[in-house]
């Protein structure tokens, strides 16, 4: 095989690696570095972030693209030269990456730290105030940390910045009610059921509608 530089137009930094997500990393003696998620720009240079490993294990490298030794595109494969021990993380490479902390963030909520999720988070919070994503994993870090008012309303600036995200929705009307908040427990719950996709959520709205078929009979 020919030797090859990176062939697809670099998106911006921090976005969506759009064209790249189905190649698999590896190094030129086929240790496994990951899927392709987002770019990175760090000194004039370009790095492809990788993730591998199950979510709660998941590992993250920052592959230089300078670094591309081949690139198969029949089995969808880009190796490069350095072996993964010499890849720095996302964080080491740019710490001041907003993504790189929203994923730190989530991957460390997922190993029941949330307090070092918190911190990570809000940093990519500070570094890039859109991140939804970091807002709906930051308002689950204060619900473990024993502050759901803090945590509704981390699901509200969620909700302002992506409707969509309809987990918020959902825990909003779940913790408000632990909260004796039936108000805002019933509305959030109530758009919840209107707005979810069923194919994707169907087993959470039917617990919804259970759940407010209840409120309505205690008249809550």
């Amino acid at each position: 095989m020919a030797k090859a530089t990176w062939t697809y137009e670099v998106p911006p930094a921090g976005s969506d690696a759009v064209g790249l997500e189905d190649y698999a990393v590896e190094t030129v003696g086929g240790d496994f570095l990951g899927k392709v998620k987002t770019v990175l720009r760090h000194e004039g240079h370009t790095y492809v972030l990788v993730e591998s490993g199950p979510p709660l294990a998941r590992r993250r490298h920052a592959v230089p693209t300078r670094q591309v030794a081949e690139i198969d595109h029949e089995a969808l494969a880009v190796r490069v030269a350095r072996p993964p021990t010499e890849l720095p993380s996302a964080l080491e490479l740019d710490p001041a990456n907003a993504v790189a902390y929203q994923n730190t963030g989530i991957s460390l909520l997922m190993l029941g730290r949330p307090e070092e999720a918190r911190q990570n988070l809000e940093a990519a919070i500070r570094l890039g105030k859109r991140h939804a994503r970091a807002w709906n994993a930051l308002g689950v870090a204060w619900m473990r940390l024993g502050d759901p008012k803090k945590a509704i309303e981390a699901w509200k600036t969620t909700l302002e910045m992506n409707p969509e995200q309809y987990d918020a929705l959902y825990n909003i009307g779940r913790v408000a009610g632990q909260m004796g908040d039936w108000k805002t427990a019933r509305a959030a719950l109530e758009s919840f059921v209107k707005v979810a996709p069923p194919k994707q959520f169907g087993k959470d709205i039917a617990e919804v509608r259970g759940a407010l078929a209840d409120m309505s009979r205690r008249g809550l």
